[in-house]
């Protein structure tokens, strides 16, 4: 099992002007319905420390709800894949890199922002509200979403934000290091597990056994 902390920073506050973080930090990321519209965006977990084995065997996004907050529970965020390659740590919701604009603000165009295939929406748990508690999101949009980054540059960026179907105000406040809070510990990151949890050796069990499942049909269909 391997877990992956998203790159430099997350975006958050109201669309379309909103903020960013400064360089090398999280600060905490909201996603909500209402008078102060709000998403966040992960600019990039490497996959590059896993394979494609792994990613198939078991993928989850882990977030902790903030110190600050928690959430409204059973609120309905999606989850899509960003297009964009070079986001910086100079991004807000009007530019990606400080200077060259998004498609559409927000990071809203399907065309050059952000991919529809694969997308998903998940609810925030019941029983989620207290702070502290984890958000554990294991979708097959998001095993789909990963292999496509693997392929590509092995760099898996999401964008969540609340689905267009609710109706209701409220959201996930999650994790990391808040601009009115010292930083959170590191078990509190935004992050990617990968991997069914299994040792090495049961791993390696489980392929040789597939192997010699294999070995045995070729040998059958062989005396046919």
């Amino acid at each position: 099992m391997t877990e992956i902390f998203s790159q430099d920073c997350n975006m958050e506050s109201t669309i379309p002007s909103g903020s960013t973080a400064t360089e090398n930090n999280l600060y905490c990321s909201f996603v909500s319905k209402g008078p102060t519209f709000q998403k966040t965006l992960f600019p990039g977990f490497n996959l590059a420390s896993v394979t494609v084995e792994q990613i198939m065997a078991r993928i989850r996004l882990r977030l902790v709800n903030d110190l600050e907050g928690g959430s409204n529970a059973n609120f309905l965020c999606r989850v899509r894949r960003v297009r964009r390659t070079n986001i910086t740590h100079n991004a807000d919701w009007t530019t990606y890199d400080g200077t060259n604009p998004w498609g559409t603000a927000g990071a809203e165009n399907t065309s050059t922002d952000v991919y529809t295939d694969n997308q998903f929406s998940y609810r925030v748990p019941v029983g989620s509200e207290t702070p502290g508690t984890v958000t554990i999101i294991e979708d097959a949009g998001l095993k789909a979403m990963a292999l496509a980054a693997k392929a590509d540059d092995g760099i898996l960026r999401l964008l969540i934000e609340p689905d267009p179907a609710e109706t209701i105000d409220g959201g996930q406040l999650v994790s990391a290091d808040s601009e009115s809070l010292p930083p959170q510990p590191e078990s509190r990151w935004p992050r990617i597990i990968v991997g069914s949890g299994l040792s090495s050796p049961a791993r390696f069990m489980r392929r040789t056994t597939a192997r010699q499942a294999i070995a045995a049909l070729a040998r059958k269909r062989g005396r046919r």
